[in-house]
């Protein structure tokens, strides 16, 4: 199934600091930890929606094999929250 969604939030283990990140179109949600990182993107998400109908809420998502749901399920939570439907991509070998 193809996705025309124009929003992307990657996810990924940054392995210097073993911390996990957020990217909201390329650039980085920072906060002090996971939970406040996803109510930023939340927040962000939000305000880019505004005026928006639900095909353009549309939000690519992407997240690093290597992270487990307790990882990225706020994440999850933050996008729906924020009235976005995720389009998840899988990687084909």
């Amino acid at each position: 199934m193809e996705t025309n969604a124009a929003t992307t939030v990657v996810m990924g283990k940054n392995p210097e600091t073993d911390t996990v990140e957020i990217y909201l179109n390329g650039d980085l949600v920072q906060s002090t930890n996971l939970a406040e990182s996803a109510n930023l993107l939340e927040s962000l998400l939000k305000n880019m929606f505004e005026g928006f109908s639900e095909e353009g809420k549309e939000v690519r998502l992407k997240c690093d094999k290597a992270l487990e749901y307790k990882d990225y399920s706020t994440v999850l939570t933050a996008i729906g929250n924020a009235g976005g439907a995720i389009a998840i991509i899988h990687e084909e070998r």
